[in-house]
């Protein structure tokens, strides 16, 4: 099932034809752009505290708001599906195992078995954790005050009910240790030596998939993770308000509600949403796939006036890892088409720096730059002694945008990266002291802020209209198709360790089967930073981008700079979402059977199997000796394709 479309069942998104633009907000975790977000929607730091803020992975579902000017409060919430649950919920018990065997203390296989190694997925939200939440911790007390005080009784898990929580916890915990320690002596019985006495790193791997092979068809196993499960669906049966609806399962689907009142809706949606500690055992957060909302959200200072009229999304954080092999999610880029604004929030401290170059630079190949807008937050906190104004502070960010993109200057067309370049020169807004209360931030703050709420309501009605004819001259775009594939290939080489001459960092085996299982059973296409599907579009749309430049035959050669790249934006926002499916089929679904085959493979030797079977998936996908007349055919019939649709486009806007 869609969940975006379950919702949309239950609240329809307007867009430009209701007068409404959608706006994205994308940056690293922790960046602030949430608690912007809060200042938008007048959502109080204390007192309402959504979406939820902390300077670790937060929020991992899309939070979806429409703001309105009347009307009572209204949700849909959707979950992620059951099997997904379940795989997480192994993946959680494999990892308390393993950390038995380590000889990792109690507390640290407690974390293990109540956190997912992604952070998406966290157990203590909805179980509750070992420690009581209220101790203080002396030996490392700043002396700072809390920033969130104590929640209402109604709204805090209490203290026997907590108790409770850790009770059967310590239980849950006892049994991981039991299961792992006699399946290590299985383990050790069928490879024929002990973790303990093994020196060569390849024996330790081998001994290793044999102990997860057995772990993952354990009976004791399979009972640990129904005892969970029934865990996790019972904290439904708490729910106050609002109407469920399940499938046939009995697995929740979605949770709708409707108030008047602020404060109420607020503290209900809240245990959807929150990640307070005195909440956890009974948060739902986990198991969230999407968060919509509609109201009067709107901000608190007269200043700003009343909200105009927005979709505001968030979504998950871009991550921080620095790679040269780093790609956008796909989850990501399925919105840029959907959107009127793509709202780049970074922190002013360290800016543009891994992931939001990244993310530039694929803003650009999609011909999304006209979308773009870049924020800083954490203003206040940029010093030095070489800062001494508001202007030389400006002028310090304003030189590491510059630095930054320098480093896209070898990778996209020149006439793209000026472009990009002047728009982030206009587009650029800075804000600081946003944990603080709205009224408390300075004028100029606010005088950002309402300049920034003019630029996303103005989103709606952008200029759209595309004046030129052209025709692309697909004879020569063959070097670009076989570069992109080499530079995807070139990346996976690396990862999977085919080629020992390659330098570069060799991903984990176990992160490469997790990828696998998420390709074979849980329907989606990464695990993490590992994103094939995500890597060969791109890889491909860059290339196709930078061929747009000189491939194009213009019917009226005399037009205008402005209206050519329009028409060549178009081009590349069409081609990126066609590139982007045909990716999808070639690597994963076409070929769903070899991967569900390289997923169940297990034992002594199997990772590397694995990594091989993995490697004739993508040869298959995207042969990189020669590229096959194939694969070059079907990309050709993406571009011809994007390119009849443009100018379908530009006809029936000339007969208007």
């Amino acid at each position: 099932m869609d969940a975006r479309q379950i919702r949309d069942s239950k609240i329809p998104l307007p867009g430009r034809d209701d007068g409404y633009a959608r706006i994205m907000f994308v940056g690293t975790t922790g960046a602030g752009k949430t608690t912007l977000l809060r200042h938008l929607i007048g959502s109080d730091h204390t007192n309402d505290r959504f979406p939820s803020i902390s300077t670790a992975r937060t929020t991992t579902s899309d939070i979806e708001i429409v703001t309105t000017d009347s009307g009572p409060f209204t949700a849909a919430i959707t979950f992620i599906p059951f099997e997904t649950v379940i795989g997480h919920v192994e993946e959680c018990i494999q990892a308390a195992c393993r950390g038995v065997i380590e000889g990792n203390s109690t507390k640290e296989v407690a974390h293990a078995l109540l956190n997912h190694p992604e952070q998406r997925f966290r157990l203590s939200y909805v179980l509750g954790t070992l420690e009581d939440q209220t101790e203080d911790d002396d030996e490392l007390d700043f002396g700072f005050e809390s920033p969130e005080p104590e929640l209402p009784l109604n709204e805090s898990v209490p203290p026997n009910e907590r108790r409770q929580h850790a009770d059967q916890l310590r239980v849950l915990v006892d049994r991981v240790v039991q299961i792992a320690t006699a399946e290590e002596a299985s383990t050790s019985a069928q490879v024929g030596f002990s973790l303990s006495g093994s020196n060569a790193s390849q024996s330790d791997e081998d001994w290793w998939a044999v102990f997860d092979r057995i772990i993952a068809g354990s009976p004791n196993v399979l009972r640990l993770r129904s005892q969970i499960l029934d865990r996790i669906q019972d904290r439904f049966d708490l729910l106050e308000a609002g109407s469920l609806e399940t499938d046939s399962k009995n697995w929740p689907i979605v949770w709708t509600y409707e108030s008047p009142d602020r404060t109420e809706f607020l503290r209900q949606i809240r245990w959807f949403s929150s990640n307070h500690h005195l909440q956890y055992g009974r948060l739902l957060t986990p198991l969230v796939d999407g968060v919509r909302v509609q109201g009067k959200f709107v901000p608190r200072q007269p200043e700003l006036g009343i909200a105009p009229r927005l979709v505001l999304i968030d979504g998950e954080g871009l991550g921080h890892r620095v790679s040269s092999a780093e790609s956008v999610s796909t989850h990501v880029t399925d919105l840029f088409a959907l959107v009127d604004r793509i709202v780049l929030v970074d922190n002013a401290q360290q800016p543009i720096v891994g992931p939001p170059l990244t993310l530039l630079r694929t803003v650009a190949d999609r011909g999304q730059i006209a979308k773009l807008a870049l924020t800083f937050t954490h203003f206040d906190l940029v010093r030095g002694d070489n800062i001494n104004t508001q202007q030389q502070r400006v002028d310090h960010v304003r030189g590491s945008i510059t630095n930054a993109l320098s480093n896209l200057r070898g990778s996209i067309s020149e006439s793209v990266w000026m472009r990009l370049n002047a728009r982030l020169g206009e587009n650029t807004y800075f804000f600081g002291g946003l944990d603080r209360d709205t009224a408390k931030l300075p004028r100029g703050i606010i005088r950002h802020l309402r300049d920034f709420l003019s630029d996303l309501q103005d989103a709606a009605t952008s200029d759209e209209n595309l004046a030129l004819t052209f025709h692309l001259d697909t004879g020569n775009i063959g070097p670009a198709i076989e570069t992109g594939i080499r530079g995807f290939r070139r990346y996976w080489d690396i990862r999977l360790g085919i080629d020992p001459t390659t330098r570069g960092q060799k991903e984990h085996w176990t992160r490469i089967k997790a990828l696998n299982r998420r390709l074979a059973e849980l329907g989606t296409d990464e695990y993490d930073t590992l994103r094939p599907v995500a890597e060969l579009s791109g890889s491909l749309q860059n290339q196709i981008s930078n061929w747009l430049e000189v491939a194009a035959d213009w019917h009226s050669p005399n037009a205008s700079k402005v209206d050519k790249d329009k028409v060549l934006d178009a081009v590349r926002d069409v081609i990126g979402s066609k590139i982007q499916s045909f990716a999808s089929h070639e690597i994963w679904r076409q070929q769903l059977e070899d991967w569900r085959d390289a997923n169940e493979l297990s034992g002594r030797g199997s990772t590397f199997v694995r990594a091989d079977r993995i490697n004739q998936i993508y040869e298959r996908a995207a042969p990189v000796k020669r590229v096959a007349a194939s694969v070059e055919h079907r990309v050709i019939g993406v571009v011809e394709e994007a390119q009849s649709e443009v100018l379908n486009r530009v006809t029936s806007q000339k007969r208007k």
